[in-house]
């Protein structure tokens, strides 16, 4: 395992509107605010979501996309410079979840989510043996 520090800088709770992208919307919101690390955790709505798979073995990603009613029971993302990485839980109204890495989501009712930036930037290094953009640190 590999870690690094980053300073709590400031905590923000964001209202992304009915009819909104959540990655444009966070991507735009970290641009304006010039924040290059963190996380955030989120609940809201959702009428169109499109979710990946990831396989190690492949280096691929299958992707599905969800369109109706859903309550978006989780969303999580971590903020580095170059990307926000955000995996979503959405239940349908049968009570039934789909999760995975979000790529797409727009809101449908409401998406609130509470983002704590960090002071110190934090970027991504490919890596091979897995395909991905890991953490640098």
């Amino acid at each position: 395992m590999k870690s690094t520090t980053i300073t709590p800088k400031q905590h923000y709770l964001l209202r992304i509107n009915r009819g909104e992208e959540v990655i444009t919307e966070l991507t735009k919101f970290c641009q304006e605010n010039k924040i290059f690390s963190g996380s955030f955790y989120g609940i809201g709505a959702c009428g169109e979501a499109e979710l990946g798979h990831y396989s190690v073995a492949t280096k691929q990603y299958s992707k599905q996309t969800f369109t109706g009613e859903y309550e978006v029971t989780n969303l999580t993302g971590i903020i580095t410079d170059k990307k926000i990485h955000v995996h979503a839980t959405l239940a349908d109204n049968k009570f039934q979840t789909h999760a995975g890495h979000l790529a797409r989501m727009v809101i449908s009712g409401a998406c609130e989510i509470h983002l704590i930036a960090g002071s110190e930037p934090v970027s991504r290094k490919f890596d091979e043996e897995t395909g991905l953009e890991l953490l640098d640190i």
